[in-house]
């Protein structure tokens, strides 16, 4: 218990920067919860509990936030061992969206490609074929492949699926991502 006072106290006084950079998977918890200057030049030299109060978010909610920031830390921490973790989120998108684009017999393609503010970004697409530098993993059914490139950068990552108020998408959590933008869509390696 004394473990999880010490952690969620660190997250209080971390900068919001510092946040974003180690802990790309606390961006949606934090926009979740109303604090939307995540990507702001300003706020990442803010501490977390500095820009929640901020912008006007009661204590019990900021109590809220940090605990959830810290579920989200502990929980990428403990798939980290494997090569990819998908959520069951990820998965039934993943199903639903082969079902509705009448893609039957196809899975997902997970490629990293140049692009976004931080130089990289996640591209999914449908695919039928395995390729022969591609790893393919397999989840409720669902084929996900993966080109050596792309895996040697995020080996170790867990993909998710998020409905939010800002906006639904699949979310790489990436433990080798070693900086990132503020919407959490690009990252840097």
């Amino acid at each position: 218990m004394e473990q999880t006072i010490i952690i969620e106290d660190q997250l209080r006084s971390m900068t919001m920067g510092d946040i974003v950079k180690k802990y790309p998977a606390a961006i949606p918890v934090m926009l979740n919860h109303g604090l939307h200057c995540v990507g702001c030049n300003v706020s990442y030299d803010e501490t977390l509990e500095q820009g929640a109060m901020g912008h006007g978010i009661e204590e019990a909610e900021f109590a809220e936030m940090v605990s959830e920031i810290k579920q989200v830390i502990e929980a990428s921490k403990v798939n980290s061992c494997s090569p990819l973790n998908v959520t069951p989120q990820a998965i039934n998108k993943m199903k639903q969206l082969i079902a509705e684009n009448k893609k039957n017999g196809y899975g997902v393609r997970v490629q990293v490609v140049s692009g976004g503010c931080s130089g990289l970004s996640y591209d999914f697409d449908f695919e039928n074929k395995q390729r022969e530098e591609d790893k393919v993993f397999e989840f409720e059914g669902v084929k996900i492949y993966v080109d050596q490139q792309s895996f040697t950068m995020i080996e170790g990552s867990k993909i998710d699926y998020v409905d939010s108020f800002q906006g639904a998408g699949f979310k790489v959590v990436n433990p080798k991502a070693t900086g990132g933008c503020g919407c959490g869509q690009s990252f840097t390696v």
